[in-house]
């Protein structure tokens, strides 16, 4: 799993970077203010994009159990796909990472991790 560099974007703005995406899935560093922008350049490939949740129930005294799914988007080729921020507790692994994890080899998927400051 690669790790991903989140960038700032503050009221002046940002250049942003973009990563190729890892076939094995990629990760960055979570603090529930970040988003994920995906850019498929593919001419005909689509791409499922699913972040993992990690704590996925919760009790609640007048819910009950609840269960909280993974975020899924489908990214079609040649389009961008934006998905966050994600809920600290319900998306952090061990290490403070939120997990993605995608349908097939991304040829010609970019990301970027983007945290509002």
């Amino acid at each position: 799993m690669a790790e991903l560099t989140v960038q700032d974007l503050t009221e002046a703005g940002t250049t942003l970077t973009m990563s190729t995406c890892a076939g094995g899935g990629d990760e960055f560093d979570n603090s529930g203010n970040e988003f994920l922008l995906f850019v498929n350049d593919h001419g005909s490939n689509n791409y499922n994009i699913t972040i993992t949740v990690q704590d996925t129930s919760v009790e609640d005294p007048q819910y009950g159990t609840l269960t909280k799914s993974f975020a899924a988007k489908a990214c079609a080729a040649g389009s961008r796909t934006v998905v966050g921020p994600f809920p600290v507790k319900a998306y952090n692994d061990g290490d403070g990472h939120c997990n993605i994890t995608y349908s097939a080899t991304p040829t010609s998927m970019k990301v970027a991790a983007i945290k509002i400051v």
